[in-house]
């Protein structure tokens, strides 16, 4: 996909909602779609829209990093995070099982552990916007993020091995070597 495109998917979305931000209300997609949760208001959103949410992780001395698009708070006073998909058409996202929506998902969250890490009330319950300039689709996607700390300590661990682990079947680099 054309970079520019994705671009300007995110920031015209990025606009609409920021309008709602400012406004206090919540966006007529996110209504329409009997969702209770409006744009969330914190000088923190820029941050975690370019560099990424950051938390330094004390056990393996990890800093990490994760982007969000947007979020959003509900009545419960948790956040609700929320990615952008751009595509040509929003229907190409299917039913949001497939291989190429995992990596989509693992960042979403990461970005909910790392805020949970924090102490702040996140909900397990995350959006997708899979949006075209003139169209959009909202998704729902109960995120887990159980995964994460299992996942820092397995590449602690590797990274403190005396021998570099062996070489994976899946990996493309692996098989270049």
């Amino acid at each position: 996909m054309d970079a520019s495109f994705a671009d300007s998917v995110k920031r015209k979305w990025n606009d609409e909602f920021d309008g709602h931000r400012a406004a206090g209300t919540a966006h007529p997609l996110v209504t329409g779609a009997k969702i209770s949760s409006a744009p969330f208001q914190t000088p923190l959103l820029h941050e975690w829209r370019t560099a990424g949410i950051a938390f330094h992780d004390p056990w393996t001395n990890f800093a990490l990093r994760s982007r969000i698009e947007d979020v959003w708070i509900n009545n419960q006073g948790e956040l609700n995070l929320v990615g952008y998909v751009p595509l040509a058409s929003p229907t190409q996202i299917g039913n949001f099982d497939e291989a190429w929506h995992l990596p989509l998902k693992r960042r979403i969250e990461l970005g909910m552990w790392l805020l949970r890490q924090q102490e702040i009330a996140v909900a397990g319950t995350t959006f997708w916007l899979a949006a075209s300039v003139d169209e959009a689709r909202l998704l729902s996607y109960k995120a887990r993020d159980g995964w994460v700390r299992a996942m820092l300590a397995a590449v602690k661990d590797c990274l403190e091995a005396d021998r570099e682990p062996p070489p994976s079947a899946h990996c493309e680099v692996c098989q270049a070597l």
